[in-house]
Order: C-alpha cells, then sequence, then structure tokens
C-alpha cells in the first residue's frame, strides 16, 4: 500500500513557529538519516516501525497514521522548510505466530532554496495520526562538509523568461538546453515545472506545488539529445496563496525542474502593472 503525498516545500518565517516542541514524543520513535546530495541539497529518510499482534501498541500506532511532515531547521537562521515525504509501507503477516510487522519509509529532498552554509541541521518530524492527535519527534545532525563543486558543466541549461496572456495570466517558461547525459536521471512524479514567486521583499507570494498532489509517476527529463531543447512552461493566473489579485510591482520567480538526482533551477525578474512591458 502506497501513501501519494505532495512533495512540495513550503518556505515560512520561524516566528510562525515555536522554539520548542509543540506536541508529545510518538509512541514509536521514527528512525532519520539525512545526507548531503548535490547542488547543496540534502536527501532525508524516515522509517516508522511495528511488530507484534493485533494489540501491539507499536503495531496499532504505525497502522494509525496519517500524515507525515519534516520541519528542516539550520541552527542560526530565520527560516524553515516543510517536506511532505513521499511514504510507501512494506510488512510481513506470520499465520503461524499470529503476528505481523508495518514499516512506513518516506523519502523527501531539502533542496536548500537559499543557499545556505551548514554543518548542524535540526529535522522534527511532524505525526498525524486518523483520531486527529499529533507527535512529534527532534533530529539533530552534523553532516560533513560539502564536497568541492564539480567543474563538470550541468545536464542542462536552463533559461528563464515570462510571458502575458492579457493582463490576468503569467505564463512561465524554462527553456531547457541538453548539455550532457546524466544517468539515473528523471522526473520522480507528475510534476514538471516547479514556480515560486516572490515580491520584492523577498517574501513567498505564490508556490505552484503548495496545495496539489502529484502522481507518483517516473517520467524522462527533456530533451533527451545533447544540443536540443525543450520548452516546459506553467500559467499563473496573477493570484497569491489567499486567492487574492497580486498588486502591480516587481517580482522574482524560481523556476525549478524538480529532477531526480538534484533539482536545477534559473530564476527571472518581472512586472506586474503599468510599466511591465
Amino acid at each position: 500500500m502506497r501513501w501519494i503525498l505532495l512533495g512540495t516545500v513550503i518556505l515560512v518565517q520561524c516566528t510562525m513557529m515555536q522554539s520548542g516542541k509543540q506536541y508529545p514524543e510518538p509512541p514509536v520513535k521514527p528512525t532519520v538519516t539525512a545526507k548531503r546530495g548535490g547542488q547543496g541539497t540534502v536527501s532525508l529518510t524516515v522509517a516508522l516501525s511495528g511488530s507484534g499482534n493485533d494489540q501491539s501498541p507499536s503495531l496499532r500506532f504505525v497502522r494509525s497514521l496519517k500524515d507525515m511532515h519534516l520541519i528542516v531547521h539550520v541552527p542560526g537562521t530565520s527560516f524553515y522548510d516543510t517536506l511532505h515525504p513521499l511514504l510507501s509501507s512494506s510488512g510481513q503477516i506470520s499465520e503461524e505466530l499470529n503476528t505481523a510487522s508495518l514499516t512506513i519509509h518516506g523519502e523527501a529532498t531539502w533542496e536548500n532554496p537559499q543557499g545556505m552554509e551548514f554543518s548542524d541541521l535540526e529535522v522534527r518530524v511532524l505525526i498525524t495520526t486518523f483520531d486527529g492527535k499529533k507527535y512529534e519527534s527532534v533530529h539533530q545532525f552534523q553532516l560533513p562538509p560539502p564536497q568541492p563543486a564539480q567543474q563538470a558543466q550541468p545536464p542542462l541549461r536552463l533559461e528563464g523568461r515570462v510571458e502575458f496572456e492579457g493582463d490576468s495570466v503569467a505564463v512561465f517558461v524554462a527553456l531547457a538546453e541538453r548539455l550532457r547525459f546524466l544517468e539515473r536521471e528523471y522526473f520522480p512524479t507528475s510534476e514538471r515545472l516547479r514556480v515560486k514567486v516572490y515580491d520584492a521583499r523577498g517574501t513567498l507570494v505564490w508556490n505552484s506545488a503548495e496545495g496539489r498532489m502529484f502522481l507518483q509517476v517516473i517520467g524522462p527529463v527533456e530533451p533527451q539529445r545533447i544540443g536540443e531543447l525543450h520548452r516546459y512552461e506553467l500559467r499563473w493566473a496573477l493570484r497569491d496563496r489567499r486567492g487574492r489579485k497580486v498588486p502591480p510591482g516587481k517580482y522574482r520567480a524560481e523556476l525549478i525542474l524538480p529532477i531526480v538526482p538534484a533539482p536545477l533551477k534559473t530564476e527571472v525578474l518581472f512586472s506586474i502593472g503599468e510599466g511591465d512591458e
């Protein structure tokens, strides 16, 4: 059995969170691992396991899991990132002993959108059960220094632009040019282009992945041939995260191809309203 949860990253101000724990420890403590990835990212895995008969507290708790998300915090910074890991399950049943085991696995990649340098990392695992109860488990990591940046050129060159359809729709375009072939490169879900829009103060105005669910469908990254181009595009109705029309002004958009092994990103500056021509 699998759960398909949104794999989005939501950036929130630390003032929106309490410095201490908000919920009790879960009856079954999850195991969490953190490993540095490419381009400043961190790969996170989480597992929650239970076993025994039908009355086993650990097994009943794991079966009651409804939702799980991770809060990533770099100590000393003022931002938190919320990740919804992609969950799957595995287990065994012994009819002879009338016992069973069940493990929920979760995987997520923290994109480090601010490009922060760090060694210490805090990861909070927030668990919600079907009866509405919430639990929290805090994990601390000290990661080795990142490897020196590789000199090899990236697999794709991205060029971002914004095109307007009338005065009510913006079309974000990421033009990808294939520079070299990369093994094990793919889209892990049906999401092909993620766009984050920030206003002139740096406040997140809109995130195309927020509140959406994507199918767990592995897809190839286009273009496939060196030298070829592929156009990724996404439309925005010029409304913020609450559905309100955004005011005129200057904006910055991050255009992200959420691919494995590491997302690729480019940025574009644009204006809305008078003088945006």
